[in-house]
């Protein structure tokens, strides 16, 4: 994630484009990089239709890697939601957010409520970076908040969120501007 939002401040389409792709297939968080990226990609042209060019189309190479994957699952196991099935016997299947939150706020237990924490930091996280970071970095922080509210549960969170980098400038830089933040962030941490 990283590296794709490197190579893409850097102009270099690509690249940015096959390390997005690659990580489709490291993570489900993977397939939400292609809108930050085409943010990025339009913020770079001011948003002009007529200033994209070739290296616009390699954006679409993005969900190119996910694709074939599940064209594998399909041919291998007859079904490319097999995805989704396998991660029912743990709760998780793609529902809205304001269905997701009702059934974990009923049903938490311990680690619902770290998960719920982690969540609550990552929206706290895109809500507080809108004024504050890159239209890309805004937007990949909101949109990783949606996703994975959206899973029907929120086991693994913790480590989910841990990959979405603009929530570390965040807290970075609001640390930076109040001592009381500072310290509170650095005793969590």
């Amino acid at each position: 994630s990283i590296s794709a939002f490197y190579y893409a401040r850097k102009e270099n389409w690509l690249c940015a484009s096959a390390l997005a792709g690659v990580a489709t297939v490291c993570r489900s968080a993977g397939i939400i990089l292609f809108i930050p990226l085409a943010i990025e990609h339009l913020q770079q042209r001011n948003f002009k239709i007529k200033r994209l060019t070739w290296q616009s189309a390699t954006l679409l190479l993005i969900p190119v890697p996910l694709l074939g994957f599940m064209s594998y699952l399909r041919v291998s196991f007859g079904s490319w939601t097999i995805l989704f099935t396998s991660q029912e016997p743990w709760g998780r299947r793609l529902l809205a957010p304001w269905y997701t939150m009702p059934w974990v706020l009923h049903h938490a237990d311990a680690h619902a409520w770290i998960d719920l924490g982690f969540l609550a930091l990552l929206t706290t996280a895109a809500v507080i970076a809108w004024p504050m970071l890159r239209l890309s970095y805004s937007s990949y922080l909101t949109i990783a908040a949606i996703f994975f509210a959206s899973w029907g549960m929120l086991g693994s969170v913790p480590r989910f969120v841990l990959v979405i980098f603009p929530v570390f400038i965040v807290f970075g830089l609001c640390s930076k501007r109040s001592s009381i933040v500072r310290a509170i962030y650095f005793t969590v941490s």
